[in-house]
C-alpha cells in the first residue's frame, strides 16, 4: 500500500488552486501530477470505505475535519446518488480512528469475527426452529362417539345428537 505515502505536488509555474483534487478535496495536487500518480488518488464509495476500513457514519460526517466528498449517480440503483471519497483521506481517517495500520488490521479482524459469529448464531437459530418443528407431535384426531339421537322438531324432521367425550352437538334433518 504505497498510496498512503502520498506526496504533495507543487509544480513550479502551475496553479494547483484550480485542480480537481484541490477544489473537491482540498488536496494540493495539480491535475497533471494526479494523472501521473493515479494509484495514489483513487476514489472510494462511502459503503465500500465503511466496510473496508471499519468506519462509522460519524467518522465521515462529524469527526473533525469532516471528510469532503463528491456526489455522483449510483450505477447500481436508478435515481440514487453515492458519495465518493478520496481513498487516501479515508485511510488517514481510519488510522486516526483505529490508532494506525495495526489498529485497522485488528478492527478488520474483529469485524470479520463478529460477522462469522452472527452467521453462526443465525444458523443455529434456524436449526433449532427446524428441530422444534420436527419434534412437535401432531394433534390427535378426535373421533366423536354420539349418544342416541333425539328429535328436536317433528314437523321439520330435525334431530340432534351429542358427543359423549367433548360435548359437541350435531343438529341434522332426516330425509
Amino acid at each position: 500500500k504505497q498510496w498512503y505515502q502520498r506526496r504533495v505536488a507543487i509544480t513550479a509555474g502551475v496553479n494547483c488552486n484550480a485542480s480537481y483534487l484541490y477544489v473537491n478535496f482540498s488536496e494540493l495536487m495539480c491535475d497533471e501530477c494526479r494523472e501521473k500518480d493515479k494509484d495514489s488518488y483513487n476514489m472510494i464509495s462511502k459503503t465500500d470505505a465503511k466496510n473496508q476500513y471499519v468506519l462509522k457514519d460519524c467518522d465521515f460526517d462529524y469527526r473533525e475535519p469532516v471528510l469532503r466528498y463528491v456526489r455522483t449517480a449510483n450505477p447500481h440503483r436508478r435515481g440514487g446518488e453515492m458519495k465518493l471519497y478520496l481513498e487516501c483521506q479515508v485511510y488517514e481517517r481510519a488510522c486516526v480512528v483505529h490508532g494506525g495500520e495495526a489498529g485497522i488490521e485488528r478492527a478488520i479482524a474483529e469485524a470479520q469475527q463478529r460477522k462469522e459469529s452472527f452467521a453462526q448464531r443465525k444458523l443455529e437459530k434456524r436449526l433449532r426452529g427446524l428441530r422444534d418443528k420436527k419434534e412437535r407431535k401432531p394433534k390427535a384426531v378426535h373421533v366423536h362417539e354420539f349418544e342416541e339421537e333425539k328429535c328436536v322438531n317433528e314437523e321439520d324432521d330435525t334431530y340432534s345428537r351429542k358427543c359423549t367425550q367433548c360435548g359437541y352437538v350435531e343438529i341434522y334433518e332426516k330425509l
